[in-house]
């Protein structure tokens, strides 16, 4: 081989051994960049729908994924939250995924709960956390922990834990960060129960006399230390307890400049050191109080927007916002279209027009809107051959549809009764910024907005009202 030769193969060698060599950086970037999320697939027999979703506790993370064939569903899952909640529209459970795992999950959609199975890389946590609840629920029935005395309740909660822990320790391949974030919410979620114990065992013994007895809740006040964000994320009864403590901080503080409550919190909050913490209570105190109730929404939203420093939280507080700007007393309403009459057939808020409409928003969970029921029933007897519409609008589940129709007929509920399409998700639910129930509104007969918070049925200032418009 001559000189230029040998300098040609080279060149070509040289030219092979740079282009390799870059393949092979572009091979690993890509499988760095393959693990850095983990990936889902689910296998659904008898699937009712095309998409599932992913998301988490406040739904600052949400993602949709569609079927791939019928019954399949896979994608990635972007997020670096590790606990998320799946559901199909009509099953919901908890998932834990961490980076490189690859959850497989199946399931028959008219059998969920005996058919659910796992498996893939990664899948014991998340089986961890259905079994957990299974044993959980196995242990505790509404009332019936209520109903034991202090003793015993300690007691029947001590074995609890205890059978749950071991649960944890038995079940293998569980990284150490799941089992101290798992371990550390089973003793969250036991302190969460003590400070509403005697409540319920009033409730439910009738025992009006009964007291805690001394340092029965020790335990729960000597829950004070919150600055994890991590703990934050993965456990609602951190969360839970996080909350009750600041609001305890609130209503101990000193208020020279006599703040309404609603300012105070964000004053309060905005103090907390942890970035999450701070974001997270924020965000659930906004839910609470940036509604129609509010009397002074735009001093409420700059303090909230300059206390929060989490771009998505901020962007989801401005909707709430601009729903309040967009919405108010005299302007066209949000409308309801074709929502399931009780009576058979459908009904939009535009079949109403040309009377005026006072809407009762409900639910049959909703203790507080079945005290109303015989309030609501005297105000629309007296009025019913009246200039006015009464429209009931439960906002249950779907799957509660049963249970909404059962009561509307044992409760005798007259006008009109409607189920809105997403609960809370509704559209009509969502413009009004409707967080809570009971929660009343009265609309003209053009279709404008009288009250989006108009008084209760057991309220005297409804007569009034109704009086001075002249129905």
């Amino acid at each position: 081989m001559n000189l230029k030769t040998f300098f040609s193969h080279r060149s070509v060698f040289k030219i092979l051994t740079i282009q390799f060599i870059a393949v092979l950086a572009l091979t690993a970037c890509l499988d760095v960049n393959a693990k850095k999320y983990p990936e889902i697939t689910v296998r659904i027999k008898n699937a009712k729908a095309n998409k599932i979703t992913i998301y988490n506790f406040n739904h600052s993370f949400n993602q949709k994924i569609e079927a791939k064939k019928d019954g399949v569903f896979n994608a990635t899952i972007e997020t670096d939250l590790n606990k998320l909640i799946f559901s199909d529209g009509t099953n919901k459970m908890y998932l834990y995924l961490e980076k490189g795992n690859h959850l497989k999950i199946s399931y028959d959609a008219d059998d969920f709960r005996n058919s659910l199975s796992f498996s893939g890389k990664g899948y014991e946590a998340t089986m961890l956390i259905a079994e957990d609840r299974e044993l959980y629920m196995k242990f505790s029935r509404r009332g019936t922990m209520a109903l034991l005395k202090e003793k015993r309740y300690l007691e029947r909660w001590d074995s609890i834990n205890t059978a749950r822990l071991e649960l944890l320790k038995s079940t293998p391949n569980l990284s150490e960060d799941f089992k101290r974030l798992q371990s550390n919410d089973i003793r969250y979620f036991y302190l969460k129960q003590l400070p509403t114990y005697d409540m319920k065992h009033i409730q439910f013994t009738n025992n009006f006399k009964f007291k805690l007895s001394p340092g029965f809740l020790d335990e729960f006040k000597a829950m004070n230390d919150f600055s994890s964000g991590q703990e934050y994320m993965f456990s609602s009864s951190y969360r839970a307890l996080a909350s009750m403590h600041y609001a305890g901080v609130i209503n101990k503080i000193n208020n020279p400049d006599s703040l309404s409550w609603d300012l105070l919190a964000i004053k309060v909050l905005s103090e907390i050191p942890n970035d999450t913490i701070r974001n997270g209570l924020l965000l659930k105190y906004a839910g609470s109080h940036l509604n129609a109730d509010n009397k002074q929404p735009k001093l409420y939203y700059d303090m909230w927007m300059a206390a929060a420093s989490n771009d998505v939280y901020k962007r989801k507080v401005t909707r709430m916002y601009n729903s309040l700007k967009t919405f108010v007393d005299g302007q066209p309403s949000p409308k309801f279209v074709n929502y399931e009459n009780h009576a058979g057939g459908t009904t939009s808020l535009d079949d109403l027009k040309g009377k005026y409409v006072y809407i009762d928003v409900w639910a049959t969970w909703c203790g507080p809107c079945k005290a109303e029921i015989p309030h609501l029933k005297k105000v629309e007897k007296k009025y019913r051959n009246k200039n006015i519409t009464f429209v009931g609008l439960s906002i249950d589940k779907q799957k509660d549809k049963e249970k909404w129709k059962a009561m509307v007929s044992e409760k005798g509920l007259k006008g009109i009764q409607l189920i809105a399409d997403k609960d809370y998700s509704s559209t009509f639910v969502k413009e009004y910024s409707i967080t809570g129930v009971p929660r009343f509104i009265l609309i003209d007969p053009q279709g404008n907005i009288i009250r989006k918070e108009a008084p209760r049925p057991s309220d005297p200032r409804l007569l009034d009202l109704f009086n001075s418009l002249d129905i």
